[in-house]
């Protein structure tokens, strides 16, 4: 369970890739609300193969050339979390929860997760 969105209702949602950066493709999403929006509460769906067929000729152009979208997130281990000051700077909680793994689960048991999922070890960054 991944809580990828939690917007407040004064946001307007855009269209949002729900978990595009994985190499092992979902075959189904499910989309609930908790609570009903005042007005407003659309949601965007669409793939990302249909969008990039109306993209511009020149932008399709400038992002082959320059190697696409790079997708980047950022986890802290759960054994030495980062100040609270810095938790919201991009970094989105450890890499322990985001792996369903314990707290003091090593860095072994996050590599087999990412893995298992068709992540190489290139594309992993440890600190």
């Amino acid at each position: 369970f991944d809580l990828a969105t939690n917007v407040p209702p004064q946001f307007l949602l855009l269209c949002h890739n729900e978990m595009c950066y994985n190499p092992t493709t979902i075959a189904r999403i499910f989309l609930y609300c908790i609570q009903d929006a005042n007005e407003g509460g659309e949601t965007i769906i669409a793939r990302n193969s249909d969008l990039n067929k109306n993209l511009p000729a020149n932008a399709a152009s400038f992002l082959k050339e320059h190697g696409g979208i790079v997708y980047q997130r950022e986890f802290y281990d759960a054994r030495n979390p980062p100040p609270a000051t810095l938790a919201g700077g991009g970094v989105r909680g450890s890499w322990q929860d985001k792996c369903s793994l314990p707290k003091d689960a090593d860095q072994d048991a996050a590599e087999s997760f990412f893995h298992n999922m068709g992540f190489s070890s290139e594309q992993m960054e440890w600190d």
